[in-house]
């Protein structure tokens, strides 16, 4: 701590904080995250570089990051109530888009209630 003083006290300019090490190019960030849809924690692995270090990259490069958890819903609003038309049984729609009858039945109340 004495030593920055000391050296503002000179005038210096004085760096404070942890030296920062080197990112990645937001090139290739872009190539890997973005246009290759690589999870954060394989962009890292293929790039070299720490998770968190990825994540404050592209927060830093303002690269909008991607919802985390979940996969894709196969259920689409649109396509749920064309099938529901038919008035199926729930068990035959569930399997015609390959999710359960639990999933289905959680999709539907998000439907009605205007969430998705």
């Amino acid at each position: 701590m004495g030593r920055i003083k000391y050296q503002e006290a000179l005038g210096l300019e004085v760096k404070r904080g942890r030296p920062r090490g080197q990112w990645p190019k937001k090139a290739d960030l872009v190539r890997v995250y973005v246009k290759e849809g690589a999870p954060i924690r394989e962009t890292a692995k293929r790039l070299g570089y720490a998770k968190d270090t990825i994540a404050r990259a592209l927060k830093s490069y303002g690269i909008k990051r991607r919802p985390s958890g979940g996969r894709p819903s196969r259920l689409s609003a649109i396509g749920l109530t064309a099938v529901l038309a038919e008035r199926g049984a729930q068990a035959k729609v569930a399997s015609k888009f390959g999710v359960s009858v639990r999933t289905l039945r959680r999709f539907i109340r998000k439907v009605k209630r205007n969430q998705i």
